[in-house]
């Protein structure tokens, strides 16, 4: 059947065709990697050096609003989720530079994600003929497959900003929650990143992820889970800081203070992130970025955008639950049960 656009109504070209588009780019990326097709000189990969802010944190915490705010700086280009890390680590990671299924996947996702015209992907960075010809120029550089994924990652981001039409731009602002959970190789691959983590309160995190389920299903619906991915997230935060030769080049803003004062925290965001902190470009990324003046409701992206909406949905039995298992480090988080 032929697959169809965001519409539903006009039809796209079949769905096998694309697969096979993806299965040849996969052929061609094997051969390269096994050295089979040495008439093919791949292009070198492009060298662009600029500072690279990853916002990340529990999914549901505010990241979005945050990587608006530093979105907003005119110094700044503001990339959509890549999901770079977990994409690759899920294909070429697992399976190896050797595995045409997993080129074919990531080719087919790149197509797929265009036409569907998804939120979120690679396919926001880069096309099938481009990444195909990165990941041609990675794979002839050598090195394991971990560095592998690291190279096509940077060489997916750069390639991405070298084609950003603003010329004043001197900064890449990436938003993908999950890439927390791969933040020491983060760091490690680009030493001129910084990492900024949003914290929320957990109670309020759980309550975010029921009233956006129904559209978005990308984490659990039990109680329980949603609890421990939130402290999952969070250890892996507090880690990084108590790291000496990371601390640095981390930051934490807790969704409530951002509420609270969003001058203050806009400012010391810009301020350890390398941005110019003119007064009145702080005043304009806070007027742009009110969370009051952003859509709301169940269903809806950002259900209130308020602190404290746990207690209105939470039961006797889930506080008891997010208090036996969370323990200390909520207070260590700087929240009060």
């Amino acid at each position: 059947m032929a697959e169809r656009d965001g519409d539903g109504q006009r039809p796209w070209f079949p769905r096998r065709l694309a697969q096979a588009a993806a299965a040849g780019h996969a052929v061609s990326t094997v051969a390269g990697a096994r050295r089979l097709t040495p008439w093919l000189r791949p292009a070198p990969l492009p060298e662009v050096e600029y500072p690279k802010v990853f916002v990340v944190g529990c999914p549901r915490s505010g990241t979005t609003w945050v990587a608006d705010i530093l979105g907003r700086h005119p110094e700044v280009i503001r990339g959509r989720e890549s999901h770079l890390y977990p994409t690759l680590e899920h294909t070429i990671g697992e399976h190896g530079r050797n595995s045409i299924e997993a080129w074919a996947r990531l080719y087919y996702g790149i197509d797929r994600g265009r036409r569907q015209g998804t939120q979120s992907g690679l396919h926001y960075y880069v096309d099938r003929p481009t990444f195909s010809r990165l990941a041609r120029s990675a794979v002839a550089a050598g090195g394991d497959d971990d560095e592998l994924v690291d190279r096509l990652v940077r060489a997916v981001l750069d390639t991405s900003f070298s084609r950003a039409a603003n010329p004043a731009a001197r900064v890449l602002v990436e938003k993908t929650p999950q890439h927390l959970l791969f933040a020491r190789r983060i760091l490690a691959t680009f030493p001129e990143a910084h990492l900024v983590i949003v914290v929320r309160d957990g109670r309020d995190v759980c309550v975010s992820m029921d009233m956006r389920w129904p559209i978005e299903k990308g984490w659990p619906r039990d109680r329980d889970a949603q609890i421990r991915l939130w402290m999952r997230y969070v250890v892996e935060g507090l880690a990084l800081h108590a790291d000496p030769a990371l601390c640095d080049r981390v930051t934490t803003v807790r969704y409530e203070d951002m509420k609270l004062d969003p001058s203050t925290q806009t400012a010391r965001l810009l301020e350890r992130t390398g941005l110019a902190l003119a007064p009145a470009t702080v005043a304009e990324i806070v007027a742009h970025t009110d969370i009051s003046s952003y859509p709301t409701g169940t269903g809806a992206f950002r259900f209130r955008g308020e602190a404290g909406t746990w207690a209105e949905h939470f039961t006797t039995e889930d506080t008891e639950r997010f208090r036996s298992t969370v323990g200390d480090l909520f207070t260590e988080l700087g929240y009060s049960y």
